[in-house]
């Protein structure tokens, strides 16, 4: 108590000597730092080290070193290198950690080899999905330790030796590839790196990873031609997977089949080799794409040559293709271009699913890049141009007085700077527009190209579908606009719904123009007409007149004169103005045609609509449902441009035919219901066969075969139940299911 730190006293103290009475006391006493203390006394200091570790910021073994003092520890937790307590364990631990596993900063080339050497061999041991052909941790190691000198323990050490080492053999540390793996045992060139679709080279990289949603081959498709690949052919993997494809193709068929291929890895193989000798090349069946012969149809053809085995169509449905293991079902792997570096956007074992998900941003892919193609034209244009008048300038002095006969417009020479540049297909330059009303006046030649495309590098070539387009405005207002499509397969649809918008706002009648001529009649049934107001159904009904004077010759209905323009064809200044010329002259008379047949089947739906409020039989409750609702989708709101021009005139026949079913049923409800589940048959399938085609590629004959099936339906219906009316040309449900038939696709 008597000493003057007593009352204060520090961490560490050191005592002259020790009083023990009744408790123990410190005499002569002095403040003092522990670190002192083990330099002071390092004759008396015990040390002690442990977990022993791997530091790759100071590319050397480290550990924990504890320093004590009589007991008393005067360094907890210090890190040292581990090489001041075992060289050969530290030297160890280098080799094995930075050599071996790359866990270090290096620039030294060896490494960088060694590195893409094993990342080659690791990727030869996933395309064969075999394990053990790469050189194991233990065999790099055995080759490092043979070479690197036993006082090299440390990163530091290691580039003292090596910067002298080098000199004499610089590829002492560097691997081949045939000392990382049994290249013997992988055919590499039945594991290509890339895949060619057409025009197209997509890259593939390849995952040895079960379970993982990746495993297997992932092909990487760039955002900005997502919609130019097509999803046939790659249902037949790469050429080394063949066997096992064919292998769990068997085992996924339905019990009655496969039973009759056993043993399966016996019929596999002989499959495999049948389709080797008897199929196209590998490179040419992906080159071809859509025009490849699918897998199944091809395995069909081997089973029944090798075994007399015929599989039935309905057993290669989609949830087979489920049943098949990961690894042998492609992934698509969609990747953008972000200033130095390509990030994943989405991927997906379906990729029409990919392409419907991320078709909004593919399109955007392929405006962005066409537009930055005809950016860079119209600047090279534009400096050409004042490079020129300068020269000219210099040549001719009057010129700069202002005379004539200087090109000004960097544009009009913009389309031959964009065929140098490599920027745009065929020296097209199209530049998006929005809200036009006429034709785009600064195409090339008033001409608007089928297609655009600008190369990104890297063999990606970005195409993109020029089409005049129909939009919306802010306030919903129908507007027309130039844009450059991602699709191919929708472009003539929406450009011919396009043109005939333009074609519209410029020929257009006035409301109180069209009215004038209908008749009272006329405008009592207009009047109960399901739109909204006068002026939209003035509107729909010169959209209709407009579409009906610009289709086919064979798809425009009785009357209306034929040998006019056809929407989809108009692409230049010439034809449109031809065009605007034979509308504006036909349009109003084609209107009053379109009245006169909407008029007659407002008429046959009123009356239709009476009879179905004053029919209060329990017996015929789902007839009058039924009939409800297949009116619903013949009268509607905007139906007489939504009914193809061909059609309009029959409406009134569909809805009579409604009336005779509904007077038919009243005496005989059973047979109305017998022939309602026929039509209610044929309806399924064809909503079937829409899904379908809806989940698949975009086909535009598909498509119309569809749309005519819609209405045969029709006719099917007047077939049925009112044949008295009489068909538009012969009709069954044989021929319906024929068009439906998804062989035929």
């Amino acid at each position: 108590p008597g000493s003057p730190l007593s009352k204060k006293p520090p961490a560490w103290i050191m005592a002259g000597e020790l009083v023990e009475t009744s408790r123990l006391w410190a005499r002569d006493v002095a403040r003092i730092q522990p670190e002192w203390a083990e330099e002071l006394a390092a004759h008396l200091v015990k040390r002690t080290y442990s977990e022993p570790h791997w530091s790759s910021k100071q590319g050397a073994a480290m550990a924990i070193e504890k320093v004590l003092l009589y007991g008393v520890p005067i360094v907890a937790d210090r890190k040292v290198l581990y090489a001041k307590v075992d060289p050969e364990a530290a030297r160890e631990m280098f080799v094995r950690h930075a050599l071996v596993e790359g866990d270090w900063t290096t620039h030294h080339r060896f490494f960088a080899e060694n590195r893409r050497l094993l990342a080659e061999a690791s990727e030869l041991e996933a395309r064969s999905r075999q394990r053990g052909l790469v050189a194991s941790e233990d065999d790099l190691f055995a080759f490092y330790d043979e070479r690197v000198p036993a006082e090299v323990v440390s990163a530091r050490h290691f580039d003292r030796w090596w910067r002298a080492a080098q000199r004499e053999n610089p590829d002492l540390l560097t691997f081949t590839l045939d000392q990382l793996v049994d290249t013997s045992a992988v055919d590499t060139s039945a594991f290509p790196e890339a895949w060619t679709q057409g025009e197209v080279t997509l890259p593939l990289t390849y995952q040895f990873e079960p379970g993982a949603d990746a495993d297997g081959v992932t092909v990487h498709v760039p955002l900005s031609i997502l919609n130019r690949v097509v999803p046939d052919g790659f249902d037949w993997m790469v050429p080394g997977l063949l066997e096992e494809l064919c292998v769990a193709t068997i085992r996924s068929l339905p019990k009655a089949v496969r039973r009759e291929l056993v043993p399966a890895p016996d019929v596999g193989a002989a499959v495999a080799r049948w389709l080797r000798e008897n199929t196209p090349a590998w490179e040419d069946m992906t080159r071809a794409g859509d025009m490849a012969s699918p897998f199944h149809v091809e395995f069909s053809r081997a089973v029944r040559h090798l075994r007399d085995v015929v599989i039935p169509a309905d057993a290669w449905d989609a949830e087979r293709v489920e049943r098949l293991p990961a690894h042998l079902r492609m992934t698509f792997r969609v990747e953008e271009r972000r200033g130095s570096t390509t990030v994943a956007v989405d991927e997906s074992k379906d990729l029409l699913a990919l392409q419907k998900r991320l078709a909004a941003r593919s399109e955007a892919a392929v405006r962005a890049a066409v537009k930055g193609a005809v950016g860079v034209a119209l600047e090279e244009a534009r400096l050409r141009t004042a490079a020129d008048a300068a020269s000219d300038t210099s040549r001719h002095p009057s010129a700069r007085s202002g005379q004539p006969g200087l090109p000004s417009d960097a544009a009009s020479s913009a389309s031959s700077a964009g065929a140098r540049s490599g920027g745009v297909a065929s020296g097209s330059v199209v530049a998006e527009q929005s809200g036009l009303s006429s034709w785009p006046s600064d195409l090339p030649d008033g001409r608007l190209p089928e297609a655009v495309s600008t190369d990104l590098g890297g063999g990606v070539v970005v195409r993109g579908y020029p089409a005049i387009v129909e939009e919306q405005d802010a306030k919903g207002r129908p507007t027309v606009a130039l844009r450059v499509l991602a699709d191919a397969g929708e472009r003539d649809a929406r450009h011919a719904a396009g043109v005939r918008r333009l074609l519209l706002a410029e020929v257009g009648l006035q409301s109180g123009r069209i009215t004038s001529r209908w008749t009272a009649k006329q405008s009592l049934t207009l009047a109960a007409a399901p739109y909204r107001n006068t002026e939209a159904l003035v509107a729909d009904l010169q959209l209709a007149a407009v579409t009906a004077l610009t289709s086919p010759d064979a798809e425009r209905a009785p009357g209306t004169p034929t040998g006019g323009p056809i929407a989809v064809q108009i692409r230049d200044v010439e034809s449109y103005d031809a065009a605007k010329e034979f509308v504006r002259r036909h349009l109003e008379d084609e209107i009053y045609r379109v009245v006169g047949h909407v008029v007659a089947a407002l008429s046959a739906w009123r009356t239709l609509e009476g009879e179905v409020r004053s029919s209060s039989s329990l017996a015929l409750l789902n007839t009058l449902q039924d009939i409800r609702d297949h009116v619903a989708t013949l009268v509607h709101d905007r139906f007489v441009s939504a009914t193809p021009p061909r059609r309009v005139p029959h409406l009134v026949r569909y809805l009579r035919a409604s009336s005779y079913r509904l007077e038919k049923a009243q005496a005989n409800p059973h047979r109305d219901a017998e022939l309602a589940w026929r039509v209610h048959d044929v309806t399924e399938a064809y909503d079937k066969a829409r899904a379908a085609y809806a989940a698949g590629p975009a086909d535009p004959a598909r498509a119309a075969e569809l749309a005519e099936v819609r209405w045969l339906i029709e006719e099917l219906r007047v077939s049925l139940f009112a044949q008295q009316l009489g068909t538009d040309g012969p009709v069954s449900e044989k021929r319906i299911r024929k068009v439906l038939d998804p062989a035929r696709w």
